[in-house]
């Protein structure tokens, strides 16, 4: 267990896969979701994940966490 910010998985390699799922037909959801085993904003690129996956699909991506984090003011991972 941790409380620091790092690449858990690598940015390129979970894009891939996201490409990869996209590409295999399916078709019918309403959102992106982005749950971790732990909290998602510990991801240190959170940010530039959601902002491919937003170019990538004109869905909207929902961040399921438990907030621990978002009070912290420099926020490497923050979405603009």
């Amino acid at each position: 267990m941790t409380n620091q910010r790092q690449e858990f998985f690598n940015l390129q390699d979970i894009l891939e896969e996201f490409k990869s799922y996209i590409k295999s037909g399916v078709s019918q959801f309403d959102f992106v979701t982005i749950v971790g085993e732990g909290e998602p904003l510990l991801y240190f690129r959170i940010g530039e994940l959601i902002k491919s996956i937003k170019a990538y699909v004109e869905k909207p991506v929902a961040v399921i966490t438990n907030g621990a984090l978002l009070s912290e003011k420099k926020s490497k991972g923050r979405v603009k």
